[in-house]
């Protein structure tokens, strides 16, 4: 089967050709003049299986491009700042009448590439991207929300700010590191 980002199969990008199942096999009754054969074969993989695996590259490269481009027009850049309150999409799959954002939450920390260390008002903290994340507007009319306590997906982080080198590798209680 054919990759769509590639044009070929796995078999031909790692093996140069397609493998054959027993469903395709034909019965040839010719002999086959081995030496031939083998010398067809690493002729094969020296010469064109490195331009098969470049024509494959440059596909999915290409594919990948206009992946990114067609993501890249219905994405909008919200830049949040030190202490905005937002709300985080939810994680867990949604029943028909859940809510689908939790919150609000509030911005701890902006770190790089666009994301956020946030807390809720009991102290828990999460990283999460900013895509994931909508401006929480208090109107006039506005119904008091009682904060759902946030689920971090990371356990016991905390921002190892003592060197600025590793500033916003978040820490694991146990050991590890998350970026």
């Amino acid at each position: 089967m054919k990759s769509k980002a590639t044009g070929f199969s796995p078999s031909e990008m790692l093996y140069g050709t397609q493998i054959k199942t027993p469903r395709s096999w034909i019965f040839q009754e010719e002999s086959i003049d081995l030496e031939e054969a083998i010398i067809q074969r690493i002729r094969g993989i020296k010469l064109e299986l490195p331009e098969l695996r470049k024509i494959g590259i440059d596909r999915m490269v290409k594919n990948k491009n206009s992946e990114t481009a067609r993501y890249n027009e219905k994405v909008t850049i919200e830049n949040f700042k030190l202490g905005n309150l937002v709300y985080k999409l939810s994680e867990q799959t949604q029943r028909k009448l859940e809510a689908p954002w939790e919150g609000p939450y509030k911005i701890k920390e902006v770190l790089n590439k666009g994301t956020y260390l946030i807390s809720d008002s009991l102290g828990n903290q999460d990283l999460v991207h900013g895509d994931r994340l909508k401006l929480f507007n208090r109107g006039e009319f506005s119904v008091p929300i009682e904060t759902i306590p946030l689920r971090t997906n990371l356990k016991k982080l905390k921002i190892n700010t003592e060197t600025g080198a590793n500033r916003g590798r978040l820490e694991l209680k146990g050991g590890g590191s998350v970026i």
